[in-house]
């Protein structure tokens, strides 16, 4: 069936907010935002096909309800499309635009139904200070590397996964989330100054990143402190 024809609805009837990231015939990937979630509990949502647009309300209209899921988050990208060198890419949440760097993005749909992309001597640019008003901020990534990848990657640098440069213009990451190819590690850094303890700088490595098709799911937080 079209994704037109596709809506979730909450234990009331009332059309929840629906990103598709990627809709095929077989296994797709469908984001809903939900109000919320008790503590060890659940909450039941329904998927309904066969509708419209029309009839779906805004829950699925395309112009609208990405945004609406995505709307506290500060950038959110899916890699669903392939783009070239110089591209314009528009975030999931609407309110952030990349330019494509390097050698370009190809995708490929997952045995999942999302679409991962490959970068290769690549990556995206995203202008502005994007997170800048948060004291908080959670930073998540899925990713996955063959080990001929990990090879190819010079054991001398860090591979970053997503990082944010210094707004001071000294070429200085404040953040950066990615892989130590020396020792295989998931590394990250967080680096500030504070009025309370002047300049932070904390460089961390955490679980052995396995080599493979498997997807593995990395999640960076700071919660004002630690």
């Amino acid at each position: 069936s079209s994704s037109d024809a596709f809506g979730i609805y909450d234990e009331g009837g009332r059309p929840l907010p629906v990103d598709i990231e990627n809709w095929q015939n077989g296994p797709s990937m469908v984001w809903v935002r939900i109000p919320s979630v008790p503590a060890q509990g659940s909450t039941i949502v329904w998927g309904y096909f066969g509708g419209s647009i029309t009839t779906f309300a805004a829950g699925n209209d395309p112009d609208s309800a990405s945004a609406d899921v995505w709307h506290d988050y500060a950038l959110v990208e899916h890699f669903n499309a392939d783009s070239a060198s110089g591209d314009q890419r528009r975030d999931a949440t609407g309110r952030a635009t990349g330019e494509v760097v390097g050698d370009g993005i190809s995708t490929h749909v997952t045995d999942s139904g999302s679409r991962a992309a490959t970068f290769t001597n690549t990556r995206i640019q995203y202008p502005g200070d994007i997170g800048g008003d948060m004291d908080r901020f959670t930073v998540t990534s899925l990713v996955s590397l063959t080990a001929e990848q990990l090879t190819a990657i010079n054991a001398d640098r860090k591979a970053p996964i997503v990082a944010k440069e210094s707004q001071t213009g000294d070429g200085q990451l404040t953040f950066w989330q990615g892989i130590e190819p020396r020792n295989n590690q998931i590394g990250n850094r967080w680096a500030a100054n504070s009025f309370e303890f002047g300049n932070v700088d904390l460089n961390r490595n955490s679980a052995l990143f396995e080599p493979g098709p498997s997807q593995h799911l990395i999640t960076q937080t700071y919660d004002g402190m630690t």
